[in-house]
């Protein structure tokens, strides 16, 4: 499996407005895809949101990276607030999860 975590600014003032629209642009989008393993986004304080995007290959994770790259300048320059500041992208080397959270 392959990540990319990237970090993106948002404007606080719409940071509601911002995520809803990443939970319906990208998140479902995303979901859809061949190799899909599991996209996170994380409210890292004010202003500042975090996304882990993770598929089987390397090569599925960079072209979906690229997608939501560019939902995110399109959404920045749509006035919605958002905008990328870095990324990363690596081999997943352990992974764990609770198939049944309480």
């Amino acid at each position: 499996m392959h990540a990319v975590i990237e970090r993106y600014r948002i404007d606080p003032a719409r940071a509601e407005d911002a995520i809803r629209r990443v939970e319906r642009a990208v998140a479902d989008a995303v979901a859809g895809q061949v190799g899909f393993v599991e996209y996170e986004v994380i409210r890292a304080g004010e202003g500042t949101l975090l996304t882990v995007l993770v598929f089987e290959t390397r090569e599925q994770v960079i072209r979906m990276d690229q997608l939501v790259e560019q939902f995110a300048i399109v959404g920045s320059d749509a006035g919605i607030g958002i905008a990328p500041e870095w990324a990363v992208e690596g081999e997943v080397v352990v992974h764990r999860v609770n198939e049944h959270p309480a």
